[in-house]
């Protein structure tokens, strides 16, 4: 064991080696404490006890179930913890926690025993060996059984079960294994001398996960059309435009009289309609470029939602602005921003469905 420099024992630090209690301690002859294995790790952001207020915690409800009554609040406790860490000048380390009765009683009644409680910190690495996790452990069965739960609550962490672990550990031992695994009462897994033994499993909705590959795809997919959209567009352009110059023309040539002259205007319409067309999907492949200009963006919002309160009049949804007066105007796309606002609004009112409420709020955010 490494020892350190002190060791909080009843509200003090005393130095380690002055840490001792009576022989006569009732603790001695009857195993009455309990007690919290407790790690502090070493963490980027400096030192970090885990899960320090559920082991207080249980500490409490172990001595409670052996109804010892700890003289120290759990802040305290918890204090106390941080300011031994601190004493000892731990950047990591164990944390013990001990709670044990004292002198005073003897025999099984311990009402008359003092309540003593102490807490010592040490550099114990992993319990079962620095390469447990990369090389594992040799483990057996052991002959030993856990109590069965009406014979010593089990869920209270008392010194006194502790027996039951060192017979599995020095059985194991002594047959050349790293530890024991216990059954209970009933032939099933119970857990090891001092670990407990289960699996974790982890269940990950990944719906939407699939749907932002199903997007990413949909993306993908669109971002080909709009390749191939813009390649059928720049062949058609050229042509569409000597079409058009050869149409005004002809144009030119026709009497007013003449049916010619309409059925040539009409062509002129057509080709200025596909030409349109066109520019759009040039557009989706390459969108314009940005048109700044000073934007109200509440103007913007008051006018989509006094448009879709119109539009949804026959549900009963409630629209709500909260908009701060005091944001004033910015530079960006006016057009390219009621898109955006548009099509957010659209799909809050259609997540919201027959009947609720849509709120609309706008304020400074200073940090950024």
């Amino acid at each position: 064991m490494n020892k350190t420099a002190k060791i909080w024992m009843n509200g003090e630090l005393i130095d380690w080696i002055d840490a001792k209690i009576h022989i006569l301690s009732h603790v001695v002859h009857y195993g009455s404490s309990t007690f919290e294995g407790i790690r502090c790790y070493e963490t980027i952001k400096g030192s970090a006890v885990l899960f320090l207020d559920e082991h207080i915690k249980r500490l409490r409800d172990s001595s409670k179930i052996y109804r010892i009554e700890i003289p120290y609040s759990e802040k305290e406790l918890k204090d106390a913890v941080i300011g031994i860490i601190h004493a000892n000048s731990h950047k990591s380390c164990y944390i013990r926690p001990l709670v044990y009765r004292g002198q005073g009683a003897f025999g099984v009644n311990p009402h008359r025993a003092s309540i003593e409680v102490a807490i010592a910190t040490w550099e114990w690495g992993a319990y079962l060996g620095d390469d447990v996790l990369e090389n594992g452990v040799d483990v057996r069965v052991s002959s030993w059984t856990r109590p069965a739960p009406n014979t010593l609550p089990a869920w209270a962490k008392a010194g006194g079960n502790y027996l039951n672990s060192q017979l599995i550990k020095m059985e194991a031992v002594m047959d050349d294994y790293a530890e024991g695994l216990a059954l209970d009462v009933n032939g099933y897994v119970s857990e090891g001398s001092g670990e407990n033994i289960g699996a974790i499993l982890t269940l990950k909705d990944i719906t939407y996960i699939r749907e932002l590959e199903a997007a990413v795809r949909q993306a993908d997919r669109l971002s080909t059309l709009g390749t191939l959209a813009a390649g059928l567009a720049h062949e058609v352009k050229n042509p569409l435009g000597g079409i058009k110059g050869a149409a005004q023309l002809l144009e030119r040539e026709f009497s007013p009289e003449s049916d010619m002259l309409e059925y040539t205007r009409v062509v002129i319409r057509e080709t200025e309609r596909i030409d349109h067309i066109i520019r759009e999907l040039l557009e989706l492949a390459s969108p314009r470029a940005l048109r700044l200009a000073p934007v109200n963006l509440h103007r913007i919002l008051g006018d989509i939602m006094l448009l879709q309160k119109q539009a949804v009049a026959d549900r009963e949804i409630a629209f709500i602005q909260h908009l701060d007066p005091s944001i004033p105007e910015i530079m960006a796309d006016d057009e390219m921003l009621t898109r955006l606002f548009l099509n957010l609004i659209c799909n809050a009112i259609d997540a919201v469905g027959v009947d609720g409420r849509l709120t609309v709020t706008s304020r400074v955010l200073s940090d950024y």
